[in-house]
């Protein structure tokens, strides 16, 4: 019988050679007296599972060849043997944990084949590749303002608590190496997020996984209850997971222009394009869950698809606080944090990628604008199967994951629960 963990192990005086980003996991390891390695990696539906290793099994093999497990003994998502292999620039000390532990975050393959349809994470590593190979940019990044209501007893915390909580929430995302930004109360009673500063997608979706673990830790540990369901309350009031995008080629930024409109080049208004014109798909990934529709309802969200520069009831915006090239971006607001980040930005990258390749234009401010998003998630997976060529491009979806995807929506939405809509990290 196959053993449940295969532990590579270092030969003694090996001079393979470990790369830079190895190296400095490693030595930060030594620095922080690392007791354990945890291996993070997420399943389709954006759970993340994690395995501890001892710190001394934690070596250049982890990082190259990776650990072999058995899918049956860590839950249903994986079957047989399965290989997890850390990625050595997305590892992080853990703020919260009582024993010194690192977060390594990984990437998942079938031990046998190699091959890696359903794993969320090497999805969005392909949809990046494609963005490069197809010469439209050499570098993205992506910022997510991850939304969350803190609550006691089934209320909304006071101000000044969640102040407080944000305080340390930002304290110990720097402790994690995490570059934090900002942070805001509100605009409803007991609602904040923390600001991480925009990054790689890959790093920010493992940012994303990470942040929220973190959350839930500390307020468990207050007694308290973090919801990230956009809708948690009785009352109209609704957190998201608002998304920046910006595109670089040679270190500029191509989503500028000083000659267009307010400030876009065609690319931009192109990306923002297929982001729109593909938003009733999107929203089978951005919006995956019940409560996510509840949201869509409210007074609050947007809902009208075209362009704008400040309209609270478009779905992408321009924001336009600078002038300066190196802050045009794009904002799409339609997420979640119920949402699996891996396949949000795989996803919202191939509808830009399709926008910009066939250049389609977006209704912008003051011109007529449909409004004809889902307003359940029957109707959203309806959509994804009607609209998933643009997913399909360059094989980074894969007709399994899709069909994987659409078929587990459906089977959570039949026996639609808050807590099933928001599962909490397993171990």
């Amino acid at each position: 019988m196959a053993k449940t963990l295969e532990l590579p192990t270092a030969s003694p005086g090996s001079t393979a050679t470990v790369s830079a980003d190895v190296e400095r996991v490693l030595g930060r390891m030594r620095e922080l007296d690392v007791k354990f390695g945890e291996m993070w990696f997420t399943e389709l539906g954006g759970r993340p599972w994690r395995i501890d290793i001892g710190a001394h099994q934690v070596n250049d093999r982890v990082f190259t060849d990776g650990v072999t497990l058995d899918g049956p003994s860590t839950g249903r998502p994986w079957k047989g043997l399965f290989t997890a292999r850390a990625d050595a620039a997305c590892c992080f000390p853990d703020p919260v944990a009582r024993v010194p532990t690192l977060a390594m975050f990984c990437d998942v393959r079938d031990a046998d084949t190699g091959e890696a349809p359903l794993d969320p994470r090497l999805t969005l590593k392909r949809a990046i590749a494609l963005l490069g190979a197809r010469g439209v940019a050499d570098a993205i990044t992506v910022g997510a303002e991850v939304e969350f209501f803190l609550l006691e007893e089934g209320r909304p915390v006071a101000e000044e608590l969640l102040w407080d909580f944000l305080r340390e929430l930002a304290a110990a995302l720097g402790r994690a190496g995490i570059p934090v930004d900002g942070f805001r109360y509100g605009p409803n009673p007991g609602q904040g997020r923390v600001q991480m500063r925009a990054d790689d997608p890959v790093r920010i979706a493992d940012q994303v996984q990470l942040y929220k673990y973190i959350v839930r830790a500390m307020a468990r540990r207050d007694g308290r209850v973090a919801s990230f369901l956009p809708c948690p309350l009785p009352v109209e009031a609704a957190a998201s997971l608002p998304l920046h995008f910006a595109l670089f080629r040679g270190g500029d930024n191509v989503f500028h222009d000083p000659k267009g409109w307010a400030l876009t080049s065609d690319l931009c208004r192109g990306f923002a394009g297929g982001l729109l014109s593909h938003a009733p798909a999107l929203l089978a990934f951005l919006g995956p869950t019940e409560n996510s529709y509840r949201w869509l309802a409210t007074r609050q969200a947007p809902t009208r698809l075209f362009l704008s520069r400040a309209d609270p009831a478009a779905v992408c915006r321009v924001p336009a606080r600078s002038s300066s090239p190196s802050s045009r971006r794009l904002k799409l607001r339609i997420a979640d944090a119920t949402a699996n980040p891996y396949l949000v930005f795989a996803a919202t990258i191939m509808a830009g990628l399709d926008g910009a390749a066939n250049q389609i234009v977006p209704p912008l401010d003051g011109e007529p604008a449909a409004e004809c998003l889902p307003r359940r998630l029957e109707e959203s997976l309806e959509a994804l199967e009607r609209d998933s060529s643009f997913l399909r491009a360059g094989d980074v979806f894969g007709e399994e994951l899709i069909r994987a995807w659409i078929e587990q929506r459906r089977r959570l939405s039949e026996h639609a629960t808050d807590e099933a809509a928001e599962p909490d990290v397993l171990k």
